[in-house]
């Protein structure tokens, strides 16, 4: 039977190739004029979803607090009352995880410029603060920070005591050859089971996308953090950043377009001859 038409362009191709759970999460994440987002979204529940598959694929993607803070403002009469409670309590779970990383973020920070070591945090909370302005609208499941190739080391001798174990270690030229062939190495803390990773370069060696990290040091700026100030990378440069982060997982995740997309829309100044050059 031919499916009925929407009535925009964008909105057919969405109904065609992919299940209505989906559509609906990627309406409650796009930018778009509110009246048209409404009635998609309104056209979308009359048809009918499947709850549990939405409330997953949302945490999936990273989109969890999107769909919450959608559907609670302006759906509370389309959606069963059940549905919005679990996603109530997710919505604030995420929020607790998220407060818990970025007090970790900060201890660390803090223990790393004691220690004379320049760490950068981006992603994460970072990200939530740069790209949506609020700690609670972002899900990120671990903590990056990047610190130059000549630091790792004494970055990786420093974590142990403070609870991220290291499960090997290498000789010299082990080392050398390691930090050569790779990007990052994670970490995780079995206490409190927080992930993570310590970068020195965004891609490993067999990807042809080259980029000169240490002028990346030079063009730092501050963002304001849980009442702290840090600095990061600025925002044409993270833009950069989570377009190869984006490209080397195959943008799985509905998350990380949206990340990008809010970037560029409160960074409105963004100087995309220099992005582009």
């Amino acid at each position: 039977m031919e499916r009925e038409l929407s009535i925009n362009p964008r909105s057919r191709l969405l109904k065609e190739i992919i299940r209505p759970e989906d559509a609906l999460l990627v309406w409650c994440a796009r930018k778009c004029p509110e009246e048209e987002r409404a009635e998609q979204i309104r056209r979308l529940i009359r048809e009918g979803i499947d709850w549990p598959y939405l409330i997953e694929a949302s945490s999936r993607h990273g989109l969890l607090p999107a769909l919450y803070k959608c559907l609670e403002a302006n759906y509370l009469e389309e959606v069963p009352k059940d549905i919005l409670d679990r996603l109530r309590d997710r919505f604030r779970n995420n929020v607790l995880w998220n407060l818990a990383r970025t007090r970790e973020l900060l201890r660390l920070l803090d223990l790393f410029n004691q220690e004379g070591i320049q760490a950068i945090p981006y992603k994460g909370p970072v990200l939530a603060s740069l790209a949506y302005g609020d700690l609670s609208l972002r899900q990120f499941d671990d903590l990056d920070i990047f610190v130059r190739r000549d630091e790792v080391r004494r970055v990786m001798d420093l974590l142990p005591n403070e609870g991220y174990p290291t499960d090997f270690t290498l000789t010299p030229r082990q080392e050398g050859f390691y930090l050569r062939s790779k990007d990052q190495h994670a970490f995780i803390n079995p206490a409190t089971m927080i992930f993570l990773e310590v970068q020195w370069d965004f891609l490993p060696r067999y990807f042809s996308v080259p980029m000169e990290t240490g002028d990346l040091f030079s063009r730092l700026g501050p963002v304001a953090l849980s009442g702290k100030e840090v600095m990061t990378f600025c925002p044409e440069d993270l833009a950069i950043i989570l377009c190869i982060h984006g490209g080397k997982h195959g943008w799985e995740r509905l998350a990380w377009i949206c990340d990008l997309a809010n970037l560029i829309e409160v960074h409105r100044e963004l100087d995309w001859e220099d992005i582009l050059r």
